[in-house]
């Protein structure tokens, strides 16, 4: 198995983690709490940033970074990818039901493609 084989496995299972963590986290603010969509969704994405960067940074790619370098990288990374997440959720809330939670699990495998090419090619990277 080869190391981008490796790092993809390994990335989505923190990731899979991560999603569990973080959909719950969204579902409890939005259903339990009554937050709506925006602020359910950030609280969700901000408590698996602080998870995914120290279990990403040290266990799928291994990297060797300064913590404030690749921390920094990586924030970019998210930010990017909640952005699509974002674009994904609003897109098909208004697609498919204002009602439903969908629209957010639709946004979590948009931004779990975006953070995995930018954690690979960008965050993690030593050089």
């Amino acid at each position: 198995m080869n190391l981008l084989s490796i790092s993809l496995i390994k990335f989505a299972l923190v990731g899979a983690s991560n999603t569990l963590l973080g959909i719950s986290i969204i579902y409890f603010c939005w259903s339990v709490l009554g937050l709506n969509d925006l602020a359910s969704n950030l609280t969700g994405y901000l408590v698996g940033f602080m998870w995914s960067f120290f279990a990403n940074r040290r266990w799928t790619f291994l990297s060797e970074a300064k913590v404030s370098r690749s921390m920094w990288r990586y924030a970019q990374v998210c930010g990017a990818a909640y952005l699509a997440n974002l674009a994904a959720l609003f897109m098909t809330r208004d697609l498919v039901s204002h009602d439903g939670f969908l629209p957010h699990i639709l946004g979590a495998v948009v931004y779990t493609g975006v953070a995995y090419i930018g954690s690979r090619y960008f965050a993690f990277t030593d050089g």
